[in-house]
Order: C-alpha cells, then structure tokens, then sequence
C-alpha cells in the first residue's frame, strides 16, 4: 500500500470574483494553485495545512483588464488536513 506523500500549504483567501479575487487559492512552496474542490471546513484565510493533489492541466485567471492576471493552474485535491 502506497503511503500518502504530503506537501505543505498556506490557504489564501484573495477576495471574491466579484471584486476581480480569485476566492480560495493554495501556495505551495512558491507556486499558488486554484483548488477545484476546497471543502468549506478548510476555507480558512492564511490557514496551514497538508494536502495531496493532482494538478489538473488547466489555468483559471482571475480579474480585471483583459487579459486578467494572475492566473493560477487548476489542482484536484485528492487528501487535506489541518497542520
């Protein structure tokens, strides 16, 4: 049985889509991800956690002039916990 390789995360709240935010995203090391699949429990601003994911192949960009930067990859995250 495979054991499950955890990385490190900061969760990072960056306003809502509304306001050109991007809403819930995660750094990991120096690369910050757009979960697809955040449980709410987890939605916390500057919240630490260890995670496994998969990233997914697509970017997503947030805000406002076109084209809207920044733009983060998509990740599926497969394992979460509080740190």
């Amino acid at each position: 049985m495979e054991q499950t390789e955890y990385k490190e995360g900061l969760i990072i709240y960056t306003g809502s889509f509304a306001t050109d935010g991007c809403e819930w995203v995660i750094e990991v090391d120096t690369t910050t991800f757009w979960p697809v699949n955040l449980k709410v429990e987890f939605q916390q601003h500057l919240k630490e956690v260890l995670l496994d994911y998969e990233e997914l192949g697509e970017e997503i960009y947030c805000g406002y002039p076109y084209p809207p930067t920044p733009k983060y990859t998509k990740i599926k995250i497969l394992e979460i916990k509080s740190k």
